[in-house]
Protein backbone atom coordinates (compact mmCIF):
# COMPACT_ATOMS: atom_id res chain seq x y z
CA UNK A 1 0.00 0.00 0.00
CA UNK A 2 2.65 3.07 1.02
CA UNK A 3 5.30 1.21 -0.58
CA UNK A 4 3.25 0.83 -3.97
CA UNK A 5 2.65 4.63 -3.50
CA UNK A 6 6.04 5.45 -2.55
CA UNK A 7 7.33 3.54 -6.03
CA UNK A 8 4.47 5.37 -8.10
CA UNK A 9 5.92 8.37 -6.78
CA UNK A 10 9.64 7.51 -7.70
CA UNK A 11 8.78 6.48 -11.15
CA UNK A 12 6.71 9.74 -11.68
CA UNK A 13 9.45 11.84 -10.12
CA UNK A 14 12.07 10.34 -12.18
CA UNK A 15 10.02 10.86 -15.62
CA UNK A 16 9.95 14.36 -14.41
CA UNK A 17 13.47 14.94 -13.84
CA UNK A 18 15.35 13.81 -16.44
CA UNK A 19 18.74 15.75 -15.00
CA UNK A 20 18.95 14.32 -11.71
CA UNK A 21 21.08 12.31 -10.04
CA UNK A 22 19.26 9.45 -9.86
CA UNK A 23 18.34 9.30 -13.71
CA UNK A 24 22.33 9.70 -14.26
CA UNK A 25 22.62 6.77 -11.57
CA UNK A 26 20.12 4.83 -13.61
CA UNK A 27 22.10 5.62 -17.43
CA UNK A 28 25.31 4.85 -16.13
CA UNK A 29 26.36 2.13 -18.65
CA UNK A 30 26.96 -1.12 -16.79
CA UNK A 31 23.77 -0.58 -14.83
CA UNK A 32 22.12 -0.65 -18.94
CA UNK A 33 24.15 -3.31 -19.76
CA UNK A 34 22.86 -5.63 -16.22
CA UNK A 35 19.73 -4.84 -16.87
CA UNK A 36 19.06 -5.69 -20.39
CA UNK A 37 20.60 -8.81 -19.67
CA UNK A 38 18.76 -9.12 -16.12
CA UNK A 39 16.04 -11.97 -17.70
CA UNK A 40 19.36 -14.06 -19.28
CA UNK A 41 21.09 -13.34 -16.09
CA UNK A 42 18.67 -14.65 -13.78
CA UNK A 43 18.05 -17.91 -15.81
CA UNK A 44 22.00 -18.94 -15.89
CA UNK A 45 22.73 -17.66 -12.16
CA UNK A 46 20.37 -21.02 -10.91
CA UNK A 47 22.52 -23.66 -12.90
CA UNK A 48 25.79 -22.16 -12.73
CA UNK A 49 25.93 -20.41 -8.95
CA UNK A 50 23.18 -22.18 -7.03
CA UNK A 51 24.30 -25.61 -7.44
CA UNK A 52 27.52 -28.10 -7.29
CA UNK A 53 29.19 -26.30 -9.67
CA UNK A 54 29.30 -23.51 -7.82
CA UNK A 55 30.94 -25.50 -4.78
CA UNK A 56 33.71 -27.21 -7.09
CA UNK A 57 34.45 -23.77 -8.79
CA UNK A 58 34.79 -20.94 -6.31
CA UNK A 59 31.83 -18.56 -6.05
CA UNK A 60 33.51 -15.56 -8.14
CA UNK A 61 34.07 -18.21 -11.24
CA UNK A 62 30.63 -19.10 -11.04
CA UNK A 63 29.09 -15.27 -11.67
CA UNK A 64 31.61 -14.53 -13.86
CA UNK A 65 30.15 -17.81 -15.85
CA UNK A 66 26.52 -16.45 -15.24
CA UNK A 67 27.53 -12.91 -16.97
CA UNK A 68 29.37 -14.51 -19.96
CA UNK A 69 26.32 -17.05 -20.45
CA UNK A 70 23.78 -14.57 -20.15
CA UNK A 71 25.81 -12.05 -22.76
CA UNK A 72 26.12 -15.35 -25.11
CA UNK A 73 22.39 -16.05 -24.78
CA UNK A 74 20.95 -12.96 -24.89
CA UNK A 75 23.29 -12.18 -28.45
CA UNK A 76 22.50 -15.64 -29.67
CA UNK A 77 19.10 -16.16 -28.60
CA UNK A 78 17.19 -13.62 -26.92
CA UNK A 79 18.22 -10.65 -29.85
CA UNK A 80 17.29 -13.06 -32.79
CA UNK A 81 14.06 -14.18 -31.58
CA UNK A 82 13.20 -10.38 -30.74
CA UNK A 83 14.25 -9.16 -34.48
CA UNK A 84 12.07 -12.27 -35.69
CA UNK A 85 9.30 -11.42 -33.72
CA UNK A 86 9.38 -7.32 -34.87
CA UNK A 87 10.19 -8.40 -38.19
CA UNK A 88 6.65 -10.89 -38.30
CA UNK A 89 4.96 -8.31 -36.36
CA UNK A 90 5.73 -5.63 -39.15
CA UNK A 91 4.69 -7.91 -41.93
CA UNK A 92 1.19 -8.63 -40.35
CA UNK A 93 0.49 -5.24 -40.21
CA UNK A 94 1.57 -4.30 -43.67
CA UNK A 95 -1.12 -7.24 -44.56
CA UNK A 96 -3.83 -6.10 -42.20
Amino acid sequence: PMRNLALAWLVLWVTENSKSVLVRMLQFKPLVWLGTRSYSLYLWHMPLCDSRLAKIINWPTAVLLSLVAAELSYRLIEQPVLRWRDKRSTSNDAVA
